[in-house]
């Protein structure tokens, strides 16, 4: 195993980056190829069985170890993430072999994303303008805020307009995936970069400060005390017995 903050961890680190980065630009340039689509699906809903099957194993295997209440009832709180993760797998699974009867699916998930959208931007509105009447807010706060809930309404409708069939969703989809992938790429990329700058900066100042310390033992050799004269015992002032 690689220890952390060395050269092969952060060989590692660069390596994941790069590949991030590189899913990340194969997502976006094959968002509308069917086959890739279906593929990507497929290999998602299988990683979600496989992650969920290895989360009942584990619990399973910590239940007969352990054996307490408490382990039995941390084991039951997280009962419902693995059930949503079979479920997912199963469905994506499903989806990936039967795309042409997933349409109607995927065109109410576009109607009620921009739906979403929309009531979203038309609150935030209403209660701005609620804001303005009753004073709580001044002017130009209450402009800023309702022009920031312009942005989902438009959102909205675009999606409403754009999203509304299968094709389309799930080029938005991948498109969307394979934007994160990429600024996730880099970020790591770059934080790794900033790691590697920084350890070598910690490394030249002890390199330093360990070059200091042969001089200052060199001083201190150098500058003995002198040593005291030995005190020679008095005399005793005590006169023998006559």
């Amino acid at each position: 195993m690689a220890k952390k903050k060395s050269t092969l961890w952060n060989v590692w680190n660069i390596i994941v980056a790069l590949l991030f980065v590189g899913i990340g630009i194969l997502t976006c340039a094959f968002s509308s190829n069917s086959d890739f689509q279906n593929t990507i699906i497929l290999i998602v809903g299988i990683v979600l069985l496989v992650i969920a099957g290895l989360q009942i194993c584990f619990q399973v295997l910590r239940i007969v170890l352990a054996g307490d209440e408490t382990t039995i009832s941390a084991d039951l709180s997280i009962a419902g993430v693995t059930a949503s993760e079979i479920a997912l797998g199963i469905v994506a699974i499903m989806v990936s072999q039967e795309m042409t009867s997933a349409q109607a699916v995927f065109k109410y998930l576009g109607y009620f994303l921009g739906i979403v959208l929309l009531s979203v931007g038309g609150i935030f509105i209403v209660y701005e303008i609620v804001f303005l009447v009753k004073k709580k807010h001044k002017l130009p706060i209450g402009i800023a805020t309702i022009i920031g809930a312009l942005i989902p309404i438009v959102l909205g409708i675009l999606v409403l307009v754009f999203l509304n069939d299968q094709d389309r969703f799930l080029t938005f989809v991948f498109v969307f995936i394979g934007i994160i992938f990429i600024l996730a790429g880099i970020c790591h990329l770059a934080l790794t970069i900033v790691k590697m700058r920084a350890k070598r900066v910690i490394d030249k100042v002890v390199e330093g400060e360990e070059g200091k310390e042969p001089e200052a033992v060199a001083e201190a050799t150098v500058v003995e005390e002198e040593p005291k004269p030995e005190e020679k015992p008095e005399e005793s002032e005590e006169k023998p017995e006559e």
